[in-house]
């Protein structure tokens, strides 16, 4: 069976394509896509070099008090580290092909992505006479999407993104940026 795992910024949902069948969910929260997003953006300046969470807020049309929160969960695990005062910010301090997207996600959101319903059905799957239509189809789906981003590194994920796609598909419309 071929499947097709589509990730498409539009209404922050995430598309999981097989054949003709479309499932349209929201599997990573926004908090990640900001944080994803603006690890994609740190990848593209000098290892190590701080940028302050305001810069990379607006970059991004992002709400930048928000963005800082979210990015202070990577502290803990050493993927980011931060600097107080004038010229603060966060910085990489693990390499860009040792991040994989998994840790980011479950530092930001948790595991409940890996262990949920699809449908969001408390208990499917815990009886096998009673879960979801979908039950057996999203295991499949869900345990080909953690492999994938468990082995996928943002030193990949950044190979795969021009500076004209990230321009043009990685701003957040809708929201105002506290920054103006």
């Amino acid at each position: 069976m071929d499947h097709e795992i589509l990730f498409a910024q539009h209404q922050n949902r995430v598309l999981i394509s097989n054949n003709d069948i479309r499932i349209k969910m929201a599997l990573i929260s926004q908090r990640s896509m900001y944080v994803i997003s603006a690890l994609l953006l740190l990848l593209k300046e000098p290892f190590g070099k701080t940028v302050s969470a305001n810069a990379l807020a607006e970059k991004l049309n992002a709400p930048a008090a928000y963005l800082s929160q979210s990015l202070a969960r990577l502290i803990p695990i050493g993927i980011l580290g931060s600097s107080r005062g004038k010229t603060g910010g966060v910085y990489l301090k693990k390499t860009p092909d040792s991040i994989m997207i998994f840790d980011v996600i479950t530092a930001v959101d948790g595991d409940k992505f890996l262990t949920e319903c699809v449908m969001g059905i408390p208990g499917c799957g815990d009886n096998l006479e009673e879960y979801c239509p979908f039950h057996d189809q999203w295991s499949t789906f869900k345990g080909e999407i953690i492999r994938w981003l468990q082995t996928t590194t943002f030193e990949q994920a950044a190979l795969l993104s021009s500076d004209e796609w990230f321009r043009d598909r990685m701003k957040f419309p809708g929201i105002k940026s506290t920054n103006n």
